[in-house]
């Protein structure tokens, strides 16, 4: 019997498949940029329909359900944050077709989005969603979903949010097998390798994907999840530093502008707004709604080093402690940059003098993706790679953490890696298609 990892090693490979060319695909997805039921407009706050301020002072919906904006603090800073309860679902199906593994792919629409549809998991759902808060209809494919055994499942593994955005937020992360279903409308078979070719069209492939996708080991098989002890040891200590680092509080309503009508969270550490979006989507649960959507102020760039040698790829990781985390941080990127620039050439020569130290800078990679259009407003962040040719691997510095490609499968699959890096990892994968 083939092994899973050579199924998954194959339909990396597999540009052209028994389904659809790549070729085709891609006309599919632009021709969906072209779709005219798609109605989004920003607005302020007071003209969010159903949503204001409950007994608190947090910014929740009528029903209580969906999210509320609640405050944080941290280290005497306060900011607001999304309180989110329940676990959402980030769901993939997949099948054989004549030998290739493919993956149902959801080209999904979101308000947020920068462009209109990204390809997305089968299946993403917040518990609002799957438990029909909206009174609408069940996610497609979620009956089918959830009748699948567990023996069927290839990754299930809780996974975090981002710290500074949510509060201690996880989504289920899983691909299970199943047979051939009939694609609905908006949905495509698709191998490994087509999805991650995507990679060469900004912002088309979705954050929630990205997750789900960051699971699959590509060079190894089954992966034990215990880290090496000096990993192991490092991630307890700072568990006892970063215990408590961030508190979960109510009353957001003295950070309301009435003036821009918006809530506007700035501070020396973080600075971002949240307004409103009047939404109206064709062949959704609910076709029409509106709701609060975060607006970064920033421009954000994610960074990552990959130190090659003539034997194996090392990563370097970097602590990212956040308030909204369960223990306060996760690992995150080499780097996560904050800046004004919009100008990625300077933010590239900046760490070209930054990290030439190191050794020989072979290649700076750049793939821009979004993040959730779901909650965030047309954020597209440039994942910038930087390959570096270096014999000697003694590279630690600091809260900098050096580690191979299975040790860094390993930091996944324990739960302990962020979105971010997830989502970089991930497309660094797709440099060799």
């Amino acid at each position: 019997m083939e092994s899973l990892n050579s199924i998954i090693n194959n339909s990396l490979k597999c540009l052209d498949g028994p389904k659809y060319k790549l070729r085709e695909l891609e006309k599919y997805y632009f021709d969906l940029q072209e779709n005219d039921d798609f109605d989004i407009e920003l607005i302020g706050v007071s003209k969010i329909k159903n949503w204001g301020f409950d007994e608190n002072q947090n910014y929740v919906h009528d029903s209580k359900k969906f999210f509320s904006i609640k405050r944080v603090q941290h280290n005497e800073i306060e900011n607001g944050i999304i309180h989110q309860s329940g676990v959402g679902v980030l769901g993939i199906l997949s099948t054989t077709i004549n030998g290739i593994l493919h993956i149902l792919v959801q080209f999904k629409e979101e308000p947020g989005n920068i462009n209109k549809a990204q390809l997305s998991p089968t299946i993403q759902a917040t518990q609002s969603n799957y438990s029909k808060a909206h009174g609408g209809s069940f996610p497609p494919y979620w009956e089918k979903f959830v009748n699948i055994p567990k023996d069927k499942y290839i990754i299930d593994s809780l996974q975090p949010e981002q710290g500074l955005r949510y509060w201690q937020k996880f989504n289920q992360n899983v691909i299970a097998e199943t047979e051939y279903l009939e694609e609905l409308s908006g949905f495509k078979w698709m191998t490994l390798g087509q999805v991650l070719a995507f990679s060469k069209h900004d912002n088309s492939i979705n954050s929630c994907l990205r997750s789900v996708l960051s699971l699959i080991s590509f060079d190894y098989g089954n992966i034990n999840k215990q880290l090496n002890d000096k990993i192991e040891n490092l991630i307890l200590r700072s568990k006892k530093e970063y215990l408590d680092y961030g508190r979960l509080h109510n009353n957001v309503k003295k950070f309301y502008s009435e003036d821009k009508d918006c809530f506007e969270f700035f501070s020396k550490y973080d600075n971002f707004s949240v307004k409103g979006v009047n939404v109206e989507i064709q062949n959704r649960e609910v076709p029409k709604w509106s709701q609060p959507i975060i607006l970064e102020s920033r421009n954000l760039y994610y960074v990552l080093l990959r130190f090659l040698n003539k034997k194996s790829i090392n990563y370097m990781w970097s602590f990212c402690i956040e308030p909204g985390y369960v223990n306060g941080f996760v690992i995150g990127p080499t780097e996560i940059i904050k800046s004004n620039e919009k100008d990625i050439s300077i933010i590239k020569s900046k760490l070209n003098k930054k990290y030439k130290e190191y050794g020989n800078i072979k290649n700076i990679h750049t793939i821009n993706m979004s993040e959730e259009g779901g909650r965030f407003w047309r954020v597209s962040v440039p994942h910038i790679i930087i390959d570096i040719e270096v014999e000697s691997k003694n590279l630690n510095r600091g809260e900098m953490v050096l580690l191979n490609e299975e040790e860094s499968r390993k930091l996944i699959l324990s739960q302990l890696m962020g979105m971010e890096a997830r989502s970089i990892f991930l497309l660094s994968k797709s440099l060799a298609i």
